[in-house]
């Protein structure tokens, strides 16, 4: 919680904490602290971002120089689209 008092901005990785409790304390911190919070999530272990490492590896899409992936929900999935 020391952080939150010398910060004005703050990102967390995902999971805060795995109880709700102490996920509840650190949310009224932020708040008594007046800090901007945000709660990033890695999606490294994602099975789409290990299938272009792979094929990265394969040499199946040559040495890549940029790859952006932007993934912003899973409604597409659901959805059929």
């Amino acid at each position: 919680m020391k952080l939150l008092e010398q910060a004005n901005t703050f990102f967390c990785e995902k999971p805060v904490d795995a109880d709700v409790n102490r996920i509840k304390e650190v949310l009224a911190e932020v708040e008594k602290a007046g800090v901007k919070f945000q709660v990033g999530f890695n999606r490294r272990f994602d099975h789409n971002f290990k299938a272009i490492k792979t094929r990265v590896e394969n040499g199946d899409i040559g040495e890549p120089h940029l790859i952006r992936v932007t993934r912003v929900t899973q409604m597409h999935h659901q959805l059929n689209m």
